[in-house]
């Protein structure tokens, strides 16, 4: 068996090499900015949360107020609807006790 003799450069082998790691950092570089881009859009997400947030409390909290107002201004239209209701039971039933009266 013959051996085949090899000869290369070890410069050339660095060179290749060299060539290789400097590809894989640019692709690296590429990555990393794009990790920068999907960072800064899950900020702008965080910070949409929190103004919708801050807009759901405030808005909750007008809601609450403006439900507690009608809450009130019904219980006082009940009251005045039940001594209205009250008041024209008493004239009904005057006026059926002077009806059967005449008769």
């Amino acid at each position: 068996m013959n051996n085949p003799v090899i000869q290369t450069d070890l410069a050339d082998i660095l060179n290749r090499l060299n060539q290789r790691f400097d590809r894989l950092d640019e692709r690296f570089n590429k990555i990393d900015q794009r990790f920068d881009k999907i960072d800064e859009r899950l900020n702008k997400l965080e910070v949409g949360q929190a103004e919708i947030k801050g807009d759901i409390k405030a808005t909750d909290e007008k809601l609450s107020g403006q439900i507690k107002t009608l809450d009130e201004k019904v219980s006082g239209q009940k009251e005045v609807v039940e001594k209205t209701t009250a008041q024209l039971d008493k004239r009904i039933n005057n006026q059926e006790r002077r009806f059967f009266l005449r008769v």
